[in-house]
């Protein structure tokens, strides 16, 4: 055998792991993935290799993030929701319609006249992408997993809101469970029950780093993810984790 031949079959053996990985290990990690960046955006990869996408913040940013968790081979994204219909949180949410294909978006449904708000709504159409309304008590299952909307508590569907909305939401896969705030303000989750508030995981941005020592008690939380900077220096019976300082952060859920 030539040394042509041997390094020929060299090269298809590495090719053939490398496509291995990416069809099969990938796909089957079930991973909370927090990206560091202002907008709370964050990748969550469930056992049955469902894909779910949080935010958007700026479009050259997600695109680049999505690509070190999504295989080459899988352009799909099961379901995108954003927690804020804020320009901040949407834009970057077009450009991943555009780059793959979404099955579902979890939203609001409430209306808005700035131009990214109106190029977001002309793109679902355009996509054919089915539009999920949220509203409390909501369920969306993903196999063994479900996520639970919590708020809001009523439909916005083609509503002009005056005040700002925010979706927060519970995901649970059997004793574990990661709790999504959003913008969250202290006196909305006051309104929260204790049931709704219970997590193994929560993740917490700049704004509610203040919120007080019985809010915590309530949650009991094992980790605390922080998008942004954590300046507390008291001690709290819970790791936390800012992605200001680790950048990425994977969770193994």
């Amino acid at each position: 055998m030539s040394n042509l031949v041997k390094w020929g079959l060299v090269w298809v053996g590495i090719a053939a792991v490398f496509a291995y990985f990416q069809i099969f290990r990938f796909d089957y990690r079930p991973q909370l993935v927090f990206w560091p960046g202002g907008q709370d955006e964050m990748f969550i990869r469930t056992p049955g290799g469902q894909q779910i996408l949080i935010n958007g913040g700026d479009g050259k940013n997600i695109l680049q993030s999505l690509d070190k968790v999504i295989p080459f081979r899988k352009k799909k994204i099961d379901l995108i929701t954003f927690t804020s219909w804020r320009e901040d949180y949407l834009e970057g949410l077009i450009s991943v319609l555009r780059h793959y294909r979404v099955e579902n978006v979890l939203w609001l449904g409430a209306v808005n006249n700035n131009p990214v708000f109106q190029d977001w709504s002309k793109l679902l159409q355009e996509r054919k992408v089915n539009s999920l309304i949220a509203q409390k008590g909501q369920e969306i299952y993903f196999g063994s997993w479900v996520l639970e909307v919590i708020r809001p508590k009523q439909n916005f569907r083609r509503y002009q809101l005056k005040t700002e909305e925010d979706i927060i939401w519970k995901l649970k896969a059997g004793s574990r469970s990661f709790l999504f705030l959003g913008r969250a303000s202290s006196s909305e989750l006051a309104d929260l029950s204790d049931e709704e508030l219970k997590a193994d995981i929560v993740e917490v941005n700049e704004n509610q780093k203040d919120l007080p020592i019985l809010f915590w008690k309530r949650i009991n939380p094992s980790t605390v993810i922080v998008s942004g900077h954590w300046p507390r220096t008291k001690q709290f019976p819970f790791s936390v984790r800012q992605t200001q300082k680790e950048g990425t952060i994977v969770i193994n859920f």
